[in-house]
């Protein structure tokens, strides 16, 4: 197994600043047509690396700027001395989002990749990576070009323009948590079953179980996904008050408490009672929404009384987590249509730039409703018509 890295050289005076120290075949001549293998040198000669170069148009360009790459060995020496020599010779190097705002500025690249690649580069879940990736060639663009111009071509009154911005609006957060994991911690009393859950909903024995109550001390983490959708799954200590608490538990019962999550599944064993979790929710995690849910469904157990729509799973035998999925997806993603998620505001920054020029069209504070969607994300002058 081996690999590869790669750099690429931008700007007017990269291809001098390659050739000077490049040896390649008599008389190679640059083109995108062709990729040519040579030696790169440091100032006093020495061999750096065989490296493969090649010519970038800024059509075939990721960041739709023209530039050359050069393919080296991948070791990090090795690239770290190629970069430096670059350095020498008066280059900087430069972020991805640099990249990414002068192709923006070059009007070569669309409004919305510079967020979009980055959350491709970093997509959990297959479903991420083709949604951002559609953002990136320009869906959402190309939606918002189609509602303006239906509302300016008088095919849309006001009213409506505003009712597809609504629900536009709310479901950007199933847009959002495709690039932000939905953080679910499962809680509950010692020998609750959160383990054996936590290993049934990420589908390998990450978390070791014990019948003996209080085996999990730490927080324990596991990226999953519903439905595309990715979940990091959090583990933790069993949350007693009472009996004798060593310093070990009651520091992994601390990190519970402080634990930052979305979504918190209160498990609820066969003797216990839902009212477990009051004494805990009533003083720590005030921001998260709680679930209960009745765990060892398997196990006989007295008849136990449950609210409407408490869940009862069985993780050794699978029963009830298909049904705790499609809750959690219902509950912290809204309705799930069977036809692929629509280009949406796929960011908290984007949302929340939407949702004000929704709120000032609404008011009736903007005459040029044109002018603001193209003040509001940047586009060019003359859209939706360009």
């Amino acid at each position: 197994m081996g690999g590869i890295a790669i750099i690429e050289v931008y700007g007017e005076k990269s291809r001098e600043c390659i050739q000077r120290s490049l040896k390649v075949a008599k008389n190679a001549n640059f083109s995108p047509e062709r990729a040519h293998l040579g030696i790169l040198k440091s100032e006093d000669g020495t061999p750096l690396d065989d490296v493969v170069v090649s010519q970038v148009d800024s059509h075939l360009s990721w960041c739709s700027l023209p530039h050359y790459s050069i393919g080296c060995h991948g070791g990090v020496t090795i690239t770290e001395e190629i970069l430096d020599l670059f350095v020498r010779k008066g280059a900087r190097q430069v972020t991805m989002e640099e990249l990414l705002d002068l192709g923006r500025q070059a009007g070569r690249l669309d409004p919305f990749a510079p967020e979009a690649y980055p959350l491709l580069l970093k997509a959990k879940t297959e479903r991420a990576a083709l949604y951002f990736h559609q953002i990136i060639q320009g869906a959402l663009t190309e939606s918002l070009r189609d509602l303006l111009s239906a509302f300016l071509e008088k095919r849309l009154d006001r009213q409506q323009l505003l009712d597809a911005m609504e629900a536009q609006l709310q479901a950007s957060s199933q847009a959002i948590r495709l690039g932000e994991p939905l953080r679910i911690l499962l809680a509950g009393i010692p020998n609750a079953g959160k383990s054996t859950l936590f290993n049934a909903l990420v589908g390998e024995e990450r978390v070791v179980v014990s019948p003996k109550a209080g085996t999990t001390r730490d927080l324990i983490e596991e990226l999953g996904e519903i439905e595309g959708y990715p979940i990091l799954w959090m583990d933790s200590a069993g949350i007693r008050e009472e009996g004798e608490i060593d310093p070990v538990e009651q520091a992994g019962i601390a990190k519970v408490k402080a634990t930052e999550c979305d979504a918190l599944l209160w498990l609820c064993d066969p003797e216990g009672s839902s009212d477990s979790w009051k004494p805990f929710r009533s003083n720590e995690q005030p921001r998260c929404v709680w679930m209960p849910i009745w765990t060892k469904s398997d196990q006989d157990s007295p008849v136990r009384s449950r609210s409407d729509g408490e869940l009862q799973v069985s993780a050794l035998k699978g029963e009830g987590l298909r049904e705790l999925k499609l809750k959690i997806l219902k509950h912290w993603l809204g309705p799930q249509n069977e036809q692929d998620l629509a280009p949406l505001p796929f960011t908290q920054t984007l949302r929340d730039k939407y949702s004000h020029l929704f709120q000032r069209i609404k008011l009736n504070e903007v005459d040029d409703v044109q002018a603001a969607f193209i003040e509001c994300f940047g586009f060019s002058a003359n859209f939706p018509f360009d």
